[in-house]
This record gives structure tokens, C-alpha cells and sequence, in this order.
């Protein structure tokens, strides 16, 4: 993204059309390739916001005085693709048994430290304003 040391400088529009406004005189973003990094200059006091922070380092973040966690839902999204020209899963009751025997949320709290939520197909509730479909909720009995 980025080498050390670079960044993005803005100025203020000084004939900006309302009074009084902008508030600032300019923004400087640094550029910095890593999330892990991004974090640590928060911490140091060297920026003042990062648009994003590893999974692993969001609860800490959270009980960290000063520091303000905004989260907000996305299209950042992880799958499991089978390949369904290959016996077993050419099978398409076996693909609805081994969906049904996820634990979504499990898989959710384990890879992305609970900061996310299990999605039950192609479309993402949060952004489209859907909710879950309780068919697709986990059922280990009907998976057997």
C-alpha cells in the first residue's frame, strides 16, 4: 500500500462555501501497509484513527482508556468451496448434511475472535436488511 514514511496530505478549501467550516486545517494519513502496525501507532499515540485492526486485537482495543472501537457490517466475507464434481459431495444431500452440521458461530468466534456473524448463504442480512433463515440454523440431528 505504502512504503515508510509515506502519506496523504489535504489541506482545508479556504473559500470553503459555509461559515465557519472546515474545522481543520488539513489531515495527514499515514500509509501504512499492516494492520498490526496501524495498531501499535494508535497505541503509541502517533495516529489518531486506523479503518481497520486485526481480529486477534479488537477486544483489547475495546477495554483500552481513549481508544473508541467503531464497527460497522461489510462485505468482508470467508467460504468453504467444495468441489461438487467429486464423490462425496456430488451428492447433494450430503452437501445440505455437512452444511447443516456446521457450527457457524463456532467457526465465527474461533477464526475471527467473535467479531463477525455466520452467514447462511450468498447475501449478507446486514447490508440487504434480511434476517437469518432459520432453515439453515444448525441441526446436527437432521445432518446425520
Amino acid at each position: 500500500m505504502g512504503r515508510p514514511g509515506e502519506k496523504l496530505i489535504f489541506t482545508a478549501h479556504k473559500q470553503y462555501f459555509e461559515k465557519g467550516l472546515p474545522y481543520l486545517d488539513g489531515v495527514e494519513i499515514p500509509l501504512i501497509p499492516e494492520e498490526p502496525s496501524g495498531i501499535t501507532a494508535i497505541l503509541g499515540g502517533q495516529i489518531d484513527m486506523a479503518s481497520t485492526a486485526p481480529f486477534a486485537d479488537v477486544s483489547k482495543l475495546e477495554k483500552t482508556p481513549g481508544i473508541t472501537v467503531a464497527k460497522s457490517p461489510g462485505l468482508n466475507w470467508r467460504a468453504t468451496y467444495l468441489n461438487i464434481n467429486k464423490a462425496p459431495f456430488d451428492d447433494a444431500n450430503f452437501r445440505r448434511a455437512v452444511s447443516m452440521a456446521f457450527d457457524r458461530q463456532a467457526i465465527v468466534d474461533a477464526v475471527l475472535f467473535g467479531e463477525g456473524r455466520p452467514m447462511w448463504g450468498y447475501s449478507v442480512r446486514d447490508l440487504l436488511g434480511l434476517s437469518v433463515h432459520a432453515a439453515f440454523a444448525l441441526h446436527v440431528q437432521r445432518s446425520a
